[in-house]
Protein backbone atom coordinates (compact mmCIF):
# COMPACT_ATOMS: atom_id res chain seq x y z
CA UNK A 1 0.00 0.00 0.00
CA UNK A 2 1.32 3.43 -0.95
CA UNK A 3 2.15 5.63 2.03
CA UNK A 4 -0.11 8.58 2.68
CA UNK A 5 1.45 11.99 3.23
CA UNK A 6 0.44 14.04 6.28
CA UNK A 7 1.14 17.68 7.08
CA UNK A 8 0.97 19.18 10.58
CA UNK A 9 0.40 22.93 10.76
CA UNK A 10 0.26 25.77 11.11
CA UNK A 11 0.69 26.89 14.74
CA UNK A 12 2.31 24.70 17.38
CA UNK A 13 0.58 25.26 20.73
CA UNK A 14 1.87 23.10 23.57
CA UNK A 15 4.88 21.74 21.66
CA UNK A 16 2.72 19.09 19.99
CA UNK A 17 3.99 18.91 16.42
CA UNK A 18 7.46 17.44 17.00
CA UNK A 19 6.00 14.98 19.50
CA UNK A 20 3.27 13.84 17.10
CA UNK A 21 5.81 13.58 14.28
CA UNK A 22 8.07 11.38 16.40
CA UNK A 23 5.08 9.18 17.23
CA UNK A 24 4.29 8.69 13.54
CA UNK A 25 7.91 7.77 12.79
CA UNK A 26 7.86 5.19 15.59
CA UNK A 27 4.40 3.70 15.08
CA UNK A 28 3.17 4.38 11.53
CA UNK A 29 6.29 4.82 9.39
CA UNK A 30 5.15 2.01 7.09
CA UNK A 31 1.87 3.81 6.40
CA UNK A 32 2.55 7.54 6.73
CA UNK A 33 5.08 10.11 5.60
CA UNK A 34 4.92 13.20 7.78
CA UNK A 35 6.10 16.78 7.45
CA UNK A 36 5.29 19.94 9.39
CA UNK A 37 4.83 23.65 8.81
CA UNK A 38 4.70 26.49 11.33
CA UNK A 39 4.04 30.21 11.03
CA UNK A 40 5.70 30.84 14.40
CA UNK A 41 8.99 29.58 15.81
CA UNK A 42 9.93 29.96 19.46
CA UNK A 43 13.43 31.13 20.29
CA UNK A 44 15.85 28.27 20.93
CA UNK A 45 16.57 29.52 24.43
CA UNK A 46 12.84 29.25 25.19
CA UNK A 47 12.37 25.73 23.88
CA UNK A 48 13.90 24.21 20.79
CA UNK A 49 11.47 22.55 18.40
CA UNK A 50 11.82 21.34 14.83
CA UNK A 51 9.60 21.76 11.77
CA UNK A 52 10.08 20.77 8.15
CA UNK A 53 9.03 24.20 6.88
CA UNK A 54 8.57 27.57 8.55
CA UNK A 55 7.36 31.03 7.61
CA UNK A 56 7.80 33.34 10.57
CA UNK A 57 5.05 35.77 9.70
CA UNK A 58 6.04 38.43 12.24
CA UNK A 59 9.63 38.53 11.03
CA UNK A 60 8.95 38.87 7.30
CA UNK A 61 7.32 41.53 5.17
CA UNK A 62 3.65 41.11 4.28
CA UNK A 63 4.57 40.70 0.62
CA UNK A 64 6.99 37.88 1.40
CA UNK A 65 4.47 36.15 3.69
CA UNK A 66 1.61 36.27 1.17
CA UNK A 67 3.77 34.94 -1.68
CA UNK A 68 5.34 32.21 0.47
CA UNK A 69 2.01 31.03 1.90
CA UNK A 70 0.35 31.00 -1.52
CA UNK A 71 3.14 28.97 -3.11
CA UNK A 72 3.36 26.63 -0.13
CA UNK A 73 -0.41 26.11 -0.29
CA UNK A 74 -0.25 25.15 -3.98
CA UNK A 75 2.54 22.70 -3.20
CA UNK A 76 0.57 21.27 -0.26
CA UNK A 77 -2.51 20.66 -2.44
CA UNK A 78 -0.42 18.46 -4.68
CA UNK A 79 1.78 16.78 -2.08
CA UNK A 80 -0.34 15.87 0.98
CA UNK A 81 -3.27 13.55 1.53
CA UNK A 82 -3.97 14.47 5.16
CA UNK A 83 -3.90 17.86 6.89
CA UNK A 84 -3.84 18.06 10.69
CA UNK A 85 -4.34 21.71 11.66
CA UNK A 86 -3.81 22.92 15.22
CA UNK A 87 -5.34 25.92 16.95
CA UNK A 88 -7.61 26.87 14.08
CA UNK A 89 -4.72 28.02 11.89
CA UNK A 90 -4.60 26.96 8.24
CA UNK A 91 -1.89 27.64 5.67
CA UNK A 92 -3.45 30.76 4.17
CA UNK A 93 -4.63 33.80 6.12
CA UNK A 94 -7.99 33.69 7.91
CA UNK A 95 -9.64 35.67 5.08
CA UNK A 96 -9.32 32.64 2.82
CA UNK A 97 -10.26 29.89 5.30
CA UNK A 98 -13.47 28.98 3.51
CA UNK A 99 -11.75 28.77 0.12
CA UNK A 100 -8.85 26.75 1.52
CA UNK A 101 -11.11 24.24 3.26
CA UNK A 102 -13.39 24.02 0.22
CA UNK A 103 -10.43 23.13 -2.03
CA UNK A 104 -9.26 20.40 0.35
CA UNK A 105 -12.74 18.91 0.29
CA UNK A 106 -13.03 19.25 -3.49
CA UNK A 107 -9.73 17.41 -4.01
CA UNK A 108 -10.60 14.62 -1.57
CA UNK A 109 -8.06 15.57 1.10
CA UNK A 110 -8.56 14.48 4.71
CA UNK A 111 -8.74 17.44 7.10
CA UNK A 112 -8.46 17.32 10.89
CA UNK A 113 -9.12 20.46 12.92
CA UNK A 114 -7.52 20.33 16.37
CA UNK A 115 -8.70 23.04 18.77
CA UNK A 116 -6.76 23.73 21.95
CA UNK A 117 -8.56 26.52 23.84
CA UNK A 118 -8.35 30.20 23.02
CA UNK A 119 -8.83 29.43 19.33
CA UNK A 120 -12.55 28.82 19.96
CA UNK A 121 -12.95 30.13 23.54
CA UNK A 122 -13.85 33.83 23.50
CA UNK A 123 -11.45 36.35 25.02
CA UNK A 124 -14.40 38.25 26.51
CA UNK A 125 -15.80 35.06 28.01
CA UNK A 126 -12.45 34.09 29.54
CA UNK A 127 -11.64 37.58 30.82
CA UNK A 128 -15.04 38.14 32.46
CA UNK A 129 -14.81 34.76 34.16
CA UNK A 130 -11.28 35.53 35.35
CA UNK A 131 -12.27 38.96 36.71
CA UNK A 132 -15.46 37.72 38.39
CA UNK A 133 -14.52 34.29 39.64
CA UNK A 134 -16.40 34.40 42.93
CA UNK A 135 -19.56 35.61 41.21
CA UNK A 136 -19.19 32.89 38.60
CA UNK A 137 -18.70 30.19 41.23
CA UNK A 138 -21.95 31.27 42.90
CA UNK A 139 -24.09 31.60 39.76
CA UNK A 140 -22.32 29.55 37.05
CA UNK A 141 -23.48 32.27 34.67
CA UNK A 142 -21.22 34.15 32.25
CA UNK A 143 -22.77 37.09 30.35
CA UNK A 144 -20.62 36.38 27.28
CA UNK A 145 -20.98 33.40 24.90
CA UNK A 146 -18.11 30.88 24.95
CA UNK A 147 -17.21 31.69 21.33
CA UNK A 148 -17.21 35.01 19.51
CA UNK A 149 -18.55 35.66 16.00
CA UNK A 150 -15.28 34.90 14.17
CA UNK A 151 -14.74 31.75 16.18
CA UNK A 152 -18.25 30.55 15.38
CA UNK A 153 -17.52 31.06 11.68
CA UNK A 154 -14.38 28.91 12.05
CA UNK A 155 -16.33 26.24 13.95
CA UNK A 156 -19.06 26.14 11.30
CA UNK A 157 -16.50 25.89 8.51
CA UNK A 158 -14.78 23.06 10.38
CA UNK A 159 -18.05 21.19 10.81
CA UNK A 160 -18.78 21.63 7.11
CA UNK A 161 -15.41 20.65 5.66
CA UNK A 162 -13.30 18.78 8.25
CA UNK A 163 -13.37 14.99 8.46
CA UNK A 164 -12.65 15.06 12.20
CA UNK A 165 -12.62 17.72 14.93
CA UNK A 166 -10.48 17.31 18.06
CA UNK A 167 -10.50 19.32 21.29
CA UNK A 168 -7.78 19.29 23.93
CA UNK A 169 -9.87 20.29 26.97
CA UNK A 170 -13.32 18.91 27.85
CA UNK A 171 -14.95 22.33 28.31
CA UNK A 172 -14.64 22.78 24.54
CA UNK A 173 -17.11 19.93 24.12
CA UNK A 174 -19.74 22.43 25.25
CA UNK A 175 -18.91 24.37 22.08
CA UNK A 176 -18.52 21.36 19.75
CA UNK A 177 -20.36 18.43 21.38
CA UNK A 178 -19.54 15.96 18.60
CA UNK A 179 -15.79 16.66 18.71
CA UNK A 180 -13.30 14.05 19.90
CA UNK A 181 -11.67 14.85 23.24
CA UNK A 182 -7.99 13.90 23.23
CA UNK A 183 -5.95 15.08 26.24
CA UNK A 184 -2.61 16.84 26.29
CA UNK A 185 0.36 14.48 25.90
CA UNK A 186 3.92 14.57 27.16
CA UNK A 187 7.00 12.77 25.88
CA UNK A 188 8.17 11.55 29.30
CA UNK A 189 11.51 10.20 28.09
CA UNK A 190 12.43 13.44 26.34
CA UNK A 191 11.10 15.56 29.20
CA UNK A 192 13.22 13.73 31.77
CA UNK A 193 16.30 14.34 29.62
CA UNK A 194 15.50 18.05 29.43
CA UNK A 195 14.77 18.26 33.16
CA UNK A 196 17.93 16.33 34.03
CA UNK A 197 15.77 14.80 36.77
CA UNK A 198 17.81 16.29 39.62
CA UNK A 199 15.55 17.99 42.14
CA UNK A 200 16.53 20.78 44.50
CA UNK A 201 13.66 20.80 47.00
CA UNK A 202 14.66 22.57 50.20
CA UNK A 203 12.80 24.44 52.91
CA UNK A 204 10.90 26.71 52.89
CA UNK A 205 8.16 24.87 51.02
CA UNK A 206 7.80 26.64 47.69
CA UNK A 207 4.36 27.23 46.14
CA UNK A 208 4.82 28.06 42.45
CA UNK A 209 2.34 29.83 40.18
CA UNK A 210 3.72 30.77 36.77
CA UNK A 211 0.98 31.48 34.22
CA UNK A 212 1.65 32.31 30.60
CA UNK A 213 -1.02 35.00 30.91
CA UNK A 214 -2.42 36.21 34.24
CA UNK A 215 -5.65 37.49 32.65
CA UNK A 216 -7.10 34.01 32.18
CA UNK A 217 -5.61 32.04 35.08
CA UNK A 218 -7.15 33.67 38.16
CA UNK A 219 -3.72 34.88 39.23
CA UNK A 220 -4.96 37.96 41.08
CA UNK A 221 -6.78 35.77 43.60
CA UNK A 222 -3.60 33.78 44.21
CA UNK A 223 -1.59 36.94 44.78
CA UNK A 224 -4.13 38.45 47.16
CA UNK A 225 -4.65 35.33 49.25
CA UNK A 226 -1.26 33.65 49.29
CA UNK A 227 1.48 36.24 48.79
CA UNK A 228 1.11 37.70 52.33
CA UNK A 229 1.53 34.24 53.91
CA UNK A 230 4.88 33.21 55.31
CA UNK A 231 3.78 30.02 57.01
CA UNK A 232 0.95 27.49 56.96
CA UNK A 233 0.20 25.08 59.78
CA UNK A 234 3.52 26.04 61.35
CA UNK A 235 5.47 25.24 58.18
CA UNK A 236 7.51 27.97 56.51
CA UNK A 237 6.33 28.64 52.98
CA UNK A 238 7.37 30.84 50.08
CA UNK A 239 5.02 31.76 47.26
CA UNK A 240 6.97 31.98 44.00
CA UNK A 241 5.38 34.04 41.21
CA UNK A 242 7.68 35.36 38.46
CA UNK A 243 7.29 39.13 38.72
CA UNK A 244 7.28 39.92 35.02
CA UNK A 245 4.05 37.98 34.64
CA UNK A 246 2.23 40.77 36.41
CA UNK A 247 4.04 43.73 34.88
CA UNK A 248 2.51 43.00 31.49
CA UNK A 249 -0.55 40.77 31.29
CA UNK A 250 -0.13 40.51 27.52
CA UNK A 251 3.35 39.07 27.74
CA UNK A 252 3.30 35.34 27.08
CA UNK A 253 5.96 32.89 28.21
CA UNK A 254 7.49 35.11 30.89
CA UNK A 255 9.68 32.16 31.77
CA UNK A 256 11.12 30.03 29.02
CA UNK A 257 10.11 26.40 29.20
CA UNK A 258 13.61 25.57 30.41
CA UNK A 259 13.39 28.18 33.18
CA UNK A 260 9.95 26.96 34.23
CA UNK A 261 11.20 23.37 34.48
CA UNK A 262 14.02 24.54 36.77
CA UNK A 263 11.50 26.37 38.97
CA UNK A 264 9.33 23.26 39.21
CA UNK A 265 12.35 21.19 40.21
CA UNK A 266 12.81 23.51 43.20
CA UNK A 267 9.11 23.79 44.08
CA UNK A 268 6.97 21.55 46.28
CA UNK A 269 3.54 22.76 45.14
CA UNK A 270 2.23 24.15 41.89
CA UNK A 271 -1.01 26.06 41.30
CA UNK A 272 -1.97 25.75 37.64
CA UNK A 273 -5.03 28.02 37.33
CA UNK A 274 -8.28 29.05 39.02
CA UNK A 275 -10.36 30.10 36.02
CA UNK A 276 -10.22 27.94 32.89
CA UNK A 277 -11.54 24.84 34.60
CA UNK A 278 -9.07 22.17 33.46
CA UNK A 279 -5.38 21.32 33.81
CA UNK A 280 -2.74 21.61 31.12
CA UNK A 281 0.76 20.53 30.22
CA UNK A 282 2.29 22.50 33.10
CA UNK A 283 0.37 20.40 35.62
CA UNK A 284 1.55 17.18 34.01
CA UNK A 285 5.17 18.33 33.99
CA UNK A 286 4.92 19.43 37.62
CA UNK A 287 3.57 16.01 38.66
CA UNK A 288 6.56 14.30 37.06
CA UNK A 289 8.89 16.69 38.89
CA UNK A 290 7.45 15.83 42.30
CA UNK A 291 5.07 18.73 42.85
CA UNK A 292 1.71 18.49 44.56
CA UNK A 293 -0.50 20.11 41.91
CA UNK A 294 -3.57 22.27 42.54
CA UNK A 295 -5.96 23.33 39.79
CA UNK A 296 -9.53 24.48 39.41
CA UNK A 297 -11.65 21.80 37.73
CA UNK A 298 -15.01 23.07 36.51
CA UNK A 299 -17.98 21.09 37.90
CA UNK A 300 -19.09 20.11 34.41
CA UNK A 301 -15.61 18.76 33.64
CA UNK A 302 -15.17 16.55 36.71
CA UNK A 303 -16.72 13.59 34.90
CA UNK A 304 -13.80 13.69 32.44
CA UNK A 305 -11.13 13.26 35.11
CA UNK A 306 -9.19 10.03 34.74
CA UNK A 307 -9.25 7.51 37.61
CA UNK A 308 -6.98 8.37 40.55
CA UNK A 309 -6.15 11.82 39.21
CA UNK A 310 -3.46 13.20 41.56
CA UNK A 311 -4.37 16.84 40.83
CA UNK A 312 -6.16 18.53 43.75
CA UNK A 313 -9.22 20.58 42.88
CA UNK A 314 -9.61 24.07 44.37
CA UNK A 315 -11.16 27.41 43.49
CA UNK A 316 -10.94 31.14 44.22
CA UNK A 317 -13.06 30.77 47.38
CA UNK A 318 -11.41 27.79 49.08
CA UNK A 319 -7.89 28.38 47.74
CA UNK A 320 -6.12 28.95 51.05
CA UNK A 321 -8.01 26.32 53.03
CA UNK A 322 -7.44 23.55 50.48
CA UNK A 323 -3.71 24.26 50.34
CA UNK A 324 -3.53 24.27 54.14
CA UNK A 325 -5.32 20.92 54.22
CA UNK A 326 -2.65 19.47 51.94
CA UNK A 327 0.42 21.37 53.12
CA UNK A 328 1.71 18.37 55.02
CA UNK A 329 1.96 16.29 51.85
CA UNK A 330 5.71 15.90 51.56
CA UNK A 331 7.76 15.06 48.52
CA UNK A 332 8.76 11.37 48.33
CA UNK A 333 10.01 9.14 45.55
CA UNK A 334 6.78 7.16 45.84
CA UNK A 335 4.75 10.21 44.88
CA UNK A 336 6.88 10.73 41.78
CA UNK A 337 6.69 7.07 40.81
CA UNK A 338 2.91 7.00 41.23
CA UNK A 339 2.55 10.24 39.27
CA UNK A 340 4.68 8.95 36.41
CA UNK A 341 2.65 5.76 36.18
CA UNK A 342 -0.55 7.80 36.07
CA UNK A 343 0.86 10.12 33.39
CA UNK A 344 2.07 7.16 31.32
CA UNK A 345 -1.40 5.64 31.37
CA UNK A 346 -3.43 8.74 30.53
CA UNK A 347 -1.16 11.42 29.06
CA UNK A 348 1.24 9.65 26.70
CA UNK A 349 0.42 9.50 23.03
CA UNK A 350 1.15 5.78 22.61
CA UNK A 351 -1.76 4.98 24.92
CA UNK A 352 -4.00 6.43 22.19
CA UNK A 353 -2.46 4.62 19.22
CA UNK A 354 -5.75 3.10 18.04
CA UNK A 355 -7.49 6.48 18.16
CA UNK A 356 -4.80 8.09 16.01
CA UNK A 357 -4.81 5.20 13.58
CA UNK A 358 -8.51 5.81 13.06
CA UNK A 359 -7.99 9.57 12.92
CA UNK A 360 -5.30 9.55 10.25
CA UNK A 361 -5.67 6.29 8.37
CA UNK A 362 -9.31 5.22 8.39
CA UNK A 363 -11.36 6.13 5.31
Amino acid sequence: MKKKRLLFGAVDIGYRIEHYTKFIHEEFSDKLEVESFSKYVLAKDHFETKYTFTCEIYKKSNFYVYIYLFLFFLRALIRYDIFHFLSGELILTYKYRDLELFLYKLLGKKVIMHFVGADIRSVKYSKWKNDNLKTYLETKINPFPMSDENQLKLINLSKKYADKIIVSTPDLLQIIPDAIYIPVFIDIENFQKIADYKFDKKLPLKILHSPSNKSIKGSTYIIDQLMPLKEMNGIQVEVVIPKKTFDDCNKYYVLSRYELINEMKKSHFLIDQLSIGWYGLQSIEALILGNVVFCYIEDTNIKYLFPNTPIINLNAVNLESVIKENINLSYTNNIVEDNIEWVKKWHTIKSYKNIFYDLWLSK
